[in-house]
C-alpha cells in the first residue's frame, strides 16, 4: 500500500522497501533546494580572498619574528619575496637583516656575477634552483678559477637571483634564467675541483 501510494507520486522515480524503510528516489526538476545550493559559489571572490590572506598573515606576523616570519610568510604563506616587500610586511631593512644580504639584492634583479662581486653578504649563502635539490655555496664558486668560470658564462651571465629563502641562519639565492641541469653541473664541477685538491694533499713549502 506505502509502496503503490509513493509510486504515484509525479517526483518520485522509483522505491524500494527494505525492513523498517523504504528508500525512494526522486527527480531531480523537483529537487528545488538542490538547484538553489548549485548556485551558491564554491570559492571566496578575489577580494574577499585577498582580505582573509592579508588578516590571516598579520594574525600569524604576531606569533613570530626575524627569521621565523620571514620562514612563515614565504614557505607556510608561499609568498615570494617581492610579494612579502609589496604588501610591507616586513621592511627592507628587516629582510636583509634576517637573510644577512645586502639590501640591493633584495630587487631580485642582480646576475650571478654581480652576486659575486659583493662584499657584504653571508659567507653561508648557497645557490639553488626551484627545480633542483642541489646548493651550491657561493664562496666556493668564488675560489673557481677564472679559466673554471668561462665554462659556466650562461650562469654567470644570465641567471638572476629572482627570490631568497633563509634556513637556519643560510641565505639561499634562488636562480632563474637558467635551466636547473647547468646549476647542477656547476655542483658537480666545484665537487670534482673539491676531489681533486684534497687527493693532491698539503701544498710543498
Amino acid at each position: 500500500m506505502l509502496r503503490e501510494t509513493l509510486e504515484r507520486r509525479p517526483e518520485v522515480a522509483d522505491v524500494a522497501l527494505t525492513e523498517g524503510c523504504a528508500d525512494a528516489v526522486y527527480y531531480l526538476a523537483y529537487c528545488k533546494n538542490l538547484e538553489e545550493q548549485e548556485d551558491i559559489p564554491a570559492e571566496f571572490s578575489p577580494e574577499r580572498a585577498a582580505e582573509l590572506l592579508d588578516n590571516a598573515v598579520s594574525a600569524a606576523l604576531g606569533l613570530y619574528q626575524g627569521e621565523d616570519s620571514y620562514t612563515m610568510l614565504h614557505d607556510s604563506f608561499d609568498l615570494t619575496l617581492q610579494e612579502i616587500r609589496e604588501h610591507s610586511y616586513m621592511s627592507d631593512r628587516e629582510i636583509a637583516e634576517t637573510c644577512d644580504v645586502p639590501e640591493k639584492l633584495l630587487d631580485c634583479c642582480m646576475r650571478v656575477r654581480g652576486v659575486l662581486e659583493l662584499d657584504d653578504i653571508s659567507g653561508s649563502a648557497v645557490l639553488s634552483h626551484k627545480d633542483s635539490t642541489v646548493l651550491v655555496p657561493l664562496d666556493a664558486l668564488k675560489k673557481l678559477m677564472d679559466s673554471g668560470r668561462e665554462d659556466f658564462t650562461a650562469l654567470m651571465n644570465t641567471a638572476w637571483v629572482a627570490d631568497i629563502r633563509v634556513n637556519d641562519e643560510v641565505p639561499e639565492l634562488v636562480l632563474e634564467g637558467v635551466e636547473a641541469a647547468e646549476l647542477e653541473r656547476l655542483h658537480d664541477a666545484l665537487e670534482a675541483q673539491t676531489q681533486a685538491e684534497q687527493a693532491m694533499g698539503p701544498a710543498m713549502g
